[in-house]
């Protein structure tokens, strides 16, 4: 069986379990929540086009995952060899929370990428944790 998993309508959908599919791709007003028991590994890459993801556990991907448009938060893993972000939008945690969205391999922010970022008392703020090369345009 392929499962290529398409999340294109609005509304959320949460995992909070482990799923293993071959390839994600996210459009126009979804949502994703990965909760923090949640483990979402795709076996070929993850295309996200809009909406929003927002990874609280893992999230895996054996090839790329390419945020060619909307918004990744969490506090989460997210694993993979390059996260390319095109037009995408990062924000760690929520946005009003501050916390650290944790990349398990390199980081690729072009010119046209946000980071919203978050600042508490004592110096706290958001970040972005990379394991790899991190390049920010």
């Amino acid at each position: 069986r392929y499962f290529d998993v398409t999340l294109s309508q609005t509304g959320t959908t949460t995992l909070s379990s482990t799923v293993t599919i071959d390839r994600l791709t996210v459009r126009g007003a979804a949502g994703l929540t990965v909760a923090g028991a949640g483990n979402l590994t795709s076996l070929i890459d993850i295309n996200q086009f809009g909406g929003v993801v927002n990874v609280n556990g893992s999230v895996t991907s054996v090839g790329d995952y390419t945020l060619f448009a909307g918004m990744l938060s969490g506090t989460g893993t997210i694993n993979a060899p390059f996260l390319t972000s095109v037009t995408g939008v990062f924000s760690p945690a929520t946005m009003g929370t501050t916390g650290t969205l944790n990349i398990n391999g390199n980081l690729v922010m072009s010119s046209g990428s946000q980071f919203m970022v978050d600042l508490a008392a004592g110096g706290m703020s958001d970040r972005l944790a990379v394991t790899g090369a991190a390049n920010v345009g």
